[in-house]
């Protein structure tokens, strides 16, 4: 396994991951704000590889003072994280997670590390020091709780 920066050859093996994560981790209705992401690259994101296969992919962001989806001052955090469903519980997305603190930690080593996850993930996260600092019942849509959660180092 390695983890690799995102080139934009890898934009539809992404989107097939993001889709074989629908409907229990993300909503379709999100694919068009995670297709941007993409395309507007004004992040570091990451895929994971094995072999010759793209299997998982995610990124950070960095909040500006418009982003308004801030909880912190000045925060950083996890943004479009996902391993293909059929990888799921092989330990990809630990590596991916620790990976992306460990960036996080290094290049913001001041600022609060924060991500927004749904109930049905967040428990992944509180293995790798995040705690729930809100959650907003249905606050994706379509049933999905957003649950914000803070690194504590």
């Amino acid at each position: 396994m390695n983890i690799i920066p995102y080139q934009h050859n890898h934009y539809n093996d992404c989107l097939e991951i993001f889709h074989s994560n629908v409907p229990d981790f993300f909503l379709e209705e999100e694919k068009e704000e995670y297709a941007e992401y993409l395309q507007a690259k004004e992040f570091p994101h990451w895929v994971v590889k094995v072999g010759d296969s793209i299997i998982g992919c995610g990124g950070i962001y960095e909040a500006k003072e418009d982003f308004k989806r801030s909880d912190f001052n000045n925060e950083v955090g996890f943004a479009w994280g996902m391993i293909h469903r059929t990888y799921h519980g092989k330990g990809f997305g630990k590596a991916l997670a620790k990976h992306r603190i460990n960036y996080l930690k290094n290049n913001y080593p001041e600022r609060p590390i924060v991500l927004r996850t749904t109930q049905n993930t967040f428990r992944f996260f509180e293995k790798y020091g995040f705690i729930i600092h809100k959650r907003e019942e249905n606050g994706f849509g379509g049933g999905m709780d957003k649950i914000t959660m803070l690194y504590q180092q």
